[in-house]
């Protein structure tokens, strides 16, 4: 499926995973703050421990198949035709999710800085670039996210330190007397997927140097993105108070907007959005290719990128058309789109559940075979 050429260093990969999470966070402000309060940022830290712990069993999964290659040997597990029909699922998920990231920064581009652009067009450029990127390889994907990225964690860091008198500090002590265990725990499951879509990782697992180091880059990659989002929340509770971020759909971007630095700076927020538009591409470009993946596989395909094309205007059609306004998408995301990533993110665990209780792994394959 990929060039043997294409190998992903392990510096990549905890770069390419940063930006995985960070261009899905900007979207996931004022929901979390809205099942969280307080006790947000608490629950972002306790997602990323779980979301961790599932990748970790996509990752083990996948090292006990004899090439590591989730797309080739799944069958082994399930047997073929339940393998494929989890892996179309898969698929499907990951396109959606796609999709779904253009049409929400699509959506937010047109009301916050475009409002007379044409939404179709927005979202054509978006998914063009998206298309380029893919038919390249996962590999320049991935080079692709080294390019910003100390940048963007500095950047990202500092912002605090823009906020200066904007923020009620007295508002800190809250964070610790009202981290409410129910609240708590809500905050977590809802932020857990948006930390575990990491397993889509299993699609190019094989395709990545080193993977003895797997875990450690992924969730050095995770934890990275956590640092950055989890003063930024505290930051935008501290500045607008938790009921009135949550009324936001767009928090974050709020917050910037209030940042005033000198009379040169008095507007920094399109600096920032570029930043979050570079790690947006970078995660649609990673899920658009899982999916193009699953596409080649079910049609015995042995490039990809041949369906690239097809599946990219199959792409812009699908994030112009799967809800009438942004509103629908809002509520989508906030009250279906965490119980349908679940189901997604646990399926690489009942993989690995199963190859377990079969006694599956690359010596006893081998062994089979030979």
């Amino acid at each position: 499926m990929t060039r043997h050429l294409e190998r992903i260093s392990q510096t990549q990969l905890m770069m390419g995973m940063f930006f995985f999470v960070f261009g899905s966070h900007g979207f996931l402000m004022s929901p979390l703050i809205e099942k969280g309060s307080y006790a947000a940022g608490a629950g972002m830290l306790l997602a990323n421990v779980i979301g961790g712990v599932i990748v970790w069993a996509a990752v083990i999964l996948c090292r006990s198949l004899p090439s590591t290659s989730f797309i080739d040997d799944g069958h082994l597990v399930l047997g073929k035709w339940l393998h494929y029909l989890f892996m179309a699922y898969l698929g499907f998920f990951f396109f959606h999710l796609a999709a779904f990231y253009v049409r929400q920064f699509n959506d937010f581009i047109v009301q916050t800085f475009l409002p007379g652009t044409p939404n179709a067009m927005i979202a054509f450029l978006i998914t063009f670039i998206i298309v380029v990127a893919v038919r390249a390889g996962i590999e320049p994907i991935f080079r692709f996210a080294q390019v910003f990225f100390l940048f963007t964690i500095f950047s990202s860091l500092i912002i605090p330190f823009l906020l200066g008198k904007d923020l009620n500090f007295d508002m800190s002590i809250a964070f610790v007397t009202h981290v409410i265990k129910p609240v708590l725990l809500q905050s977590a499951m809802y932020t857990t997927p948006w930390y575990a879509d990491m397993v889509v990782i299993v699609f190019f697992y094989h395709a990545l140097a080193r993977q003895q180091k797997t875990i450690k880059s992924v969730f050095a990659g995770s934890l990275l993105t956590t640092f950055v989002f989890l003063p930024f929340t505290i930051n935008i509770i501290m500045r607008f108070g938790p009921y009135f971020s949550a009324e936001m759909t767009y928090s974050g971007h709020e917050l910037l907007r209030s940042i005033s630095v000198a009379d040169f700076l008095e507007n920094v927020d399109p600096f920032f959005i570029s930043l979050w538009f570079y790690a947006v591409v970078i995660k649609a470009c990673i899920c658009f290719y899982s999916a193009t993946l699953v596409a080649a596989k079910v049609c015995g395909l042995r490039d990809y990128r041949v369906l690239v094309p097809a599946m990219g205007f199959f792409l812009f059609g699908f994030s112009m058309h799967m809800s009438e306004n942004a509103s629908e998408v809002y509520h989508f995301l906030l009250e279906s789109w965490v119980g349908y990533a679940w189901v997604v993110v646990l399926i690489p665990v009942l993989y690995l559940v199963v190859a377990k209780l079969r006694g599956i792994n690359q010596e006893t394959i081998h062994n089979e075979n030979y």
